[in-house]
């Protein structure tokens, strides 16, 4: 199953997501994902990094913890439905208590028809990584899929190009936290054009700031 199919779109930044297995043959294992290293959420789906993937197989079930400053929730019969070197995509039942957790939460930023572009910092022979799809944005990072990845590495600095539509605006002093198989993570000191940039969008539905 295509980790897209999954996701409806929920803004991740700033969530941590802890997935614990049901296994009763073996002590009970964790994966772990930072809070920003989360890439996306729906009310039945969430995709994240985490160093612990290869722990775990497709098709095991558990419980997937979210929390987020003071707020925790969990979702039981959470089931792996895709793993890669260094994430997994995990799947449940519809909640609607995954959309109540993210609305006490703090700066959520659409990223849906989003195009990112990082262009290096070198002033000879600049490369850029276009993306394909924009996993999410937040005041402070960006993920995003892209094939254009190789030949960059973690640390490497330069700009974001973020554009919708019509609009578009540049970050500078980006940097490259985490780079995967056909996509990475850059973030940026905390900035308001992001804010103002969003909010340029025609739909809005979601946003909550």
């Amino acid at each position: 199953m295509n980790v897209r199919e999954i996701i409806r779109y929920y803004p991740a930044s700033g969530t941590e997501a802890i997935f614990v297995s049901q296994d009763t043959d073996q002590a009970d294992i964790t994966a772990v994902a930072a809070a920003w290293h989360i890439w996306d959420l729906s009310e039945k789906g969430c995709s994240f990094e985490t160093e612990e993937a290869q722990r775990f197989t497709v098709g095991q079930s558990g419980v997937l913890i979210l929390r987020r400053d003071c707020y925790s929730d969990e979702i039981e019969d959470a089931q792996i439905v895709r793993i890669w070197n260094t994430g997994m995509a995990v799947t449940f039942e519809p909640s609607a208590r995954i959309r109540e957790y993210l609305g006490k939460s703090k700066h959520h930023y659409p990223a849906e028809d989003l195009e990112v572009t990082f262009i290096d910092g070198d002033q000879f022979g600049q490369r850029t990584a276009k993306s394909s799809f924009v996993w999410d944005i937040s005041k402070k990072s960006c993920s995003f899929e892209s094939e254009q990845v190789e030949g960059f590495k973690t640390g490497q600095t330069g700009k974001l190009k973020i554009k919708h539509g019509l609009h578009t605006d540049v970050i500078t002093n980006v940097t490259i936290e985490r780079i995967r198989d056909g996509g990475m993570i850059v973030s940026f000191d905390p900035t308001n054009k992001i804010t103002k940039y969003i909010g340029h969008q025609r739909n809005t539905a979601g946003m909550q700031v």
